[in-house]
C-alpha cells in the first residue's frame, strides 16, 4: 500500500490542470471535492481487497488453533488489522504530501516532491529488507517489552490483529491501543491538510 501509494503520488491531489478543467463546468466545487476523496477512499479499498483477499482467508485458516466456530471471528480479525495496516499507510503519505502542500509554495513543494518521493521508497525497501529480522525478534522483544516493539508501525496492527481475537496479553492491547491511536491521528492531519490544501488551490486557480 505504501509503494503503490508513492508511486501515485502526483495523482492524490488535483493538480493545476485538474482545477482549471473542471472548475468551468457547471459543478459545484464541493461536488468535485467529494469525488476526489470518494475515489482516493475507492482506491485504498480496492487495491488491499485485491492484494490480500486470499491471504485474509488462507492464513487465519492455517494459523488458527481455536474452536472451528471461532475462525470466522479470526478472519475477521485479520481482515480488519490488514485494512487498517493499509489505511496507516496509505493516510500517512496523504498527511504528509497535504502538510507539504499547505507549507510549502507550489515551486517548492514541485521540488520537494521527489526527494520525498525518493526517500519513501528508500524507506520501504530497507522495510521490506529487515522484514524477516522483525517477524523473528517480535517474542523476544514481547517478553522484555522492548520500546523497539513499540518504535515499528507493522507491530502496533499485529497487536491490534490479536487484540481483536481477544488476547489478553498487556503488551499486545497497549500495542493494538498505540495502531489506534496512529490510525486516527494520521486519518485527522490527513483529513485537515487536504480540506484547506483543496480550497487554497481552488482560490489560486480562479485567481
Amino acid at each position: 500500500m505504501g509503494a503503490v501509494t508513492v508511486l501515485e503520488w502526483d495523482a492524490l491531489f488535483p493538480d493545476r490542470r485538474d482545477y482549471a478543467t473542471l472548475m468551468v463546468l457547471p459543478i459545484h466545487s464541493r461536488t468535485i471535492f467529494l469525488a476526489k476523496v470518494g475515489a482516493l477512499a475507492l482506491f485504498l479499498l480496492a487495491f488491499t481487497a485485491s492484494v490480500n483477499l486470499v491471504s485474509v482467508v488462507t492464513f487465519p485458516a492455517v494459523s488458527y488453533r481455536g474452536p472451528v466456530q471461532g475462525l470466522l471471528g479470526a478472519i475477521a480479525a485479520h481482515g480488519i488489522s490488514i485494512l487498517a495496516s493499509s489505511a496507516f499507510a496509505f493516510l500517512f503519505l496523504v498527511a504528509l504530501e497535504g502538510v507539504l502542500l499547505n507549507v510549502l509554495s507550489v515551486r517548492w513543494f514541485r521540488k520537494m516532491s521527489a526527494y520525498v518521493q525518493g526517500a519513501m521508497v528508500f524507506v520501504l525497501l530497507w522495510l521490506f529488507c529487515v522484514l524477516p529480522h522483525i517477524a523473528a525478534t517480535v517474542a523476544e522483544l514481547k517478553e522484555r517489552n522492548s520500546w523497539v516493539l513499540y518504535a515499528f508501525p507493522p507491530r502496533w496492527f499485529l497487536g491490534l490483529n490479536e487484540a481483536t481475537i481477544g488476547t489478553r496479553d498487556a503488551v499486545l492491547l497497549a500495542l493494538a491501543h498505540r495502531a489506534e491511536m496512529a490510525l486516527g491521528l494520521v486519518a485527522m492531519v490527513a483529513g485537515l491538510s487536504y480540506t484547506i490544501a483543496y480550497r487554497r488551490h481552488v482560490r489560486r486557480t480562479l485567481e
